[in-house]
């Protein structure tokens, strides 16, 4: 049978419990974003046609503004939960799900063509199916929905940045120097937030708010990066022999912005006013590399592939 029938069907049937005592190679798969990404069901783009695992698409859902009775699609697992007494309602005064999830794979690019003229997927949103909405339903697309995800996506990248970092026991750690990221053991992935310089008093903490003014643009003579604007995207690192495979480099000035990788550092001016920071080989960890790669994807152009 086709690994895409096989996956539809496989809902039906009933899953495995989770292994009481996972062997080595099953805690590693585990923790492993790719693997957990790539094992995830397969669903369409209602745009391109194309099969992937939901990983690799942005689930939009009708969500009802109160003031109207108009139905805005936005993304589902970026935007907050709409409360059941809003809710849309019916003529026959039955709560229902405003829609079903339609799936659109997650890349700005994609979205932009969608409210731009002679794109060839101009107004293409309408192809989604809703078979719960009657036809005289007011359904509404924001005409800048491919900003309005990579703000909303940025956001939520940096809100699991900032909770890892508040409670964090040994699965986030920073570097100062490239000599230093070479010594840590356990790398899940290596951050980027640009060169700094250190302050004239080493003992004295960098005051809120003044980490911006603190940093110095110019790259550091131990770092392998010499683009003065970092790594480019889908970047891979291998310094071997202290590490045995290639760990993803992100460039959080590319992905966030300057202004997000600002906020970080206002909010944490001791951890994150250093160049480099690693984020463990964890379980605790694995939810964040996995919403920075889908960043990482979500910004990509058709010439980064």
């Amino acid at each position: 049978m086709a690994p895409i029938v096989t996956s539809f069907t496989a809902r039906l049937e009933p899953k495995l419990p989770a292994p009481l005592d996972p062997t080595p190679f099953q805690k590693r798969l585990l923790r492993n974003p790719y693997a957990v990404a790539l094992s995830k069901p397969v669903r369409s783009c209602a745009l391109t046609r194309t099969w992937l695992p939901r990983s690799f698409l942005q689930p939009f859902e009708l969500v009802p503004r109160p003031e109207t009775d108009e139905l805005w699609y936005l993304p589902r697992d970026l935007s907050a939960r709409v409360p059941r007494e809003e809710r849309y309602v019916t003529e026959d005064n039955k709560r229902v799900r405003p829609g079903r999830r339609n799936y659109v794979l997650a890349n700005k690019e994609l979205l932009e063509a969608v409210n731009k003229k002679r794109s060839g997927l101009t107004g293409s949103w309408a192809r989604f199916t809703n078979p719960t909405v009657g036809a005289g339903a007011k359904l509404r697309w924001r005409a800048d929905m491919d900003e309005f995800v990579c703000k909303m996506m940025r956001k939520k990248v940096e809100e699991e940045l900032v909770a890892l970092v508040k409670w964090n026991k040994g699965q986030i750690s920073h570097a100062k120097t490239w000599d230093a990221v070479v010594r840590k053991k356990q790398m899940g992935a290596l951050l980027w937030l640009g060169s700094y310089a250190e302050s004239t008093d080493a003992s004295e903490p960098l005051a809120e708010g003044g980490a911006a003014e603190n940093l110095h643009r110019a790259p550091t003579t131990s770092s392998p990066i010499t683009d003065e604007k970092g790594p480019g995207p889908f970047a891979m690192i291998s310094y071997p022999p202290h590490w045995e495979k290639k760990l993803p480099l992100h460039n959080l000035v590319m992905l966030l912005g300057q202004e997000g990788v600002d906020s970080l550092r206002a909010q944490f001016p001791n951890f994150m006013c250093h160049e480099f920071v690693v984020v463990k080989d964890k379980q605790q960890t694995l939810s964040v590399r996995q919403w920075l790669w889908k960043l990482q994807q979500f910004l990509s152009k058709s010439e980064d592939n």
